[in-house]
């Protein structure tokens, strides 16, 4: 059994364009330099990551660090969660940010540099965090995925798998949606929430914790990690000259002023679209519609910066 100063880091090699391995050099050596004690394994593929965290939990560990993007954050809360009831509340997560997003990081201003990551875990700084949970409504007994940023159902999810590998997220993600939007056909969707009923064609339907999805894209710039609420924002249905036209407001924070642009808090939500169409969880296609989203308030701890960094490896 591990003590609570002990941090297991799951480390994903191919991260960033294969920028992983070469920045475990760099924070393994700094964490020991900042005598943190650590234990360490190395994911060998998609969702291996998941498989170690659940590995690291029941061997005793409660303090987590995913080392690579969203998608590895994303597996390593999944990971914990497939532990059991309390898992979750019982653990801290952090992420060395060097993946190709790096969204979450980005709201959460982490430092970016292996040697800063490893300051800011020795100064272990921590605050709740809420948790979305998505169950499917189409598949019984089907387990939840649960996702600490941002969930979308329509293009986002379509367009994701057009992702060019060895780009940099803020080239590769509004690529991958322009790319996609040739081959979406915009669903007719169904979204209740608390207080809003949205019937009608639209592009993208987000559930969103944190401020930021596809490599920096700022969908959701009131979003509060900590009010128990999702920042619920669905998009029109725009053809190809009305999405260029507000990409500048994707990055800008301005998108939710803009009259194709729908927005709502809520604590849970139903998403349900004909036909039905992918849905996506912190950048990773997880299922398809209907789904139903609900806000844990504040489920797990996460690793913050005592100050804002935002210094490259």
């Amino acid at each position: 059994m591990t003590d609570a100063r002990h941090w297991f880091v799951i480390v994903n090699p191919a991260a960033g364009r294969g920028l992983g391995a070469r920045y475990w050099t760099r924070l393994s050596a700094a964490l020991a330099a900042a005598k943190v004690p650590v234990g360490a394994a190395i994911t060998t593929g998609p969702g291996a990551g998941r498989t170690l965290a659940t590995g690291a939990w029941r061997a005793g560990y409660r303090n987590f660090l995913a080392l690579g993007g969203d998608g590895s954050l994303h597996d390593l809360v999944n990971g914990i969660a497939d532990c059991g009831p309390g898992a979750l509340t019982a653990s801290t997560v952090g992420i060395a940010p060097c993946g190709t997003g790096n969204d979450w990081a980005r709201g959460q201003r982490m430092p970016r540099s292996p040697e800063a990551v490893a300051a800011t875990v020795a100064a272990g700084i921590t605050r709740d965090h809420d948790l979305g949970e998505i169950r499917f409504g189409t598949t019984a007994g089907a387990a939840p995925v649960f996702f600490i940023n941002v969930a979308g159902a329509g293009l986002d999810a379509h367009a994701a798998t057009y992702l060019p590998r060895g780009w940099p997220g803020t080239l590769g993600y509004p690529w991958a949606t322009l790319r996609g939007l040739m081959s979406f056909s915009a669903p007719h969707f169904s979204v209740k929430a608390d207080q809003v009923d949205w019937q009608g064609p639209r592009l993208v339907v987000f559930a969103a914790i944190g401020s930021h999805c596809g490599g920096g894209m700022h969908v959701a710039p009131g979003a509060d990690p900590v009010d128990g609420l999702a920042d619920v924002v669905a998009i029109d249905a725009l053809g190809l000259p009305g999405v260029l036209r507000r990409l500048p407001k994707l990055f800008n924070g301005r998108i939710r002023d803009d009259a194709a642009v729908s927005t709502a808090l809520s604590r849970s939500l139903r998403i349900d679209a004909v036909p039905p169409c992918a849905v996506e969880a912190d950048g990773q296609v997880v299922g398809t519609t209907p789904v139903d989203v609900v806000i844990r308030p504040r489920a797990i701890r996460v690793l913050v910066p005592a100050a804002p960094s935002g210094s490259g490896p």
